[in-house]
């Protein structure tokens, strides 16, 4: 009896390890070669993405875009929700526009598809 609860909490211990967080795979938009201040607004964008969508709960990858601009950067990022068999679910209007100043602090965050009036003026 010890040792089939023994490995009963064994396998529930495995398949929490195995299933309790999804690495994230971060998919560019189109190839790019990075210099360190795209790197540095990069991995803004992967903790702002950490913060706002819980991986261990559902799965995600993402795919982005990082542009330089007079002001500082604008980072695209579109989460693709992996449903259970596997492929990519976008969701609707999902796709997220960070602007960044130079120092790489968040200035703001909006639907790309619906741009505040102060961005459309910056493009």
């Amino acid at each position: 009896m010890k040792s089939t609860l023994a490995f009963l909490v064994f396998l529930t211990s495995l398949s929490s390890f195995a299933f309790g967080g999804y690495e994230s795979k971060w998919i560019p938009k189109k190839p790019y070669k990075f210099n360190s201040e795209d790197k540095d607004a990069l991995i803004f964008a992967k903790n702002w993405a950490s913060s706002r969508y819980d991986t261990n709960k559902d799965k995600y990858d993402f795919e982005y875009s990082v542009r330089k601009l007079s002001s500082g950067f604008r980072l695209e990022v579109t989460p693709l929700y992996i449903g259970p068999n596997g492929k990519y679910l976008y969701m609707i209007d999902g796709e997220m526009c960070l602007d960044l100043d130079e120092r790489r602090k968040l200035v703001q965050v909006y639907q790309c598809a619906f741009p505040p009036f102060e961005a459309l003026q910056r493009r």
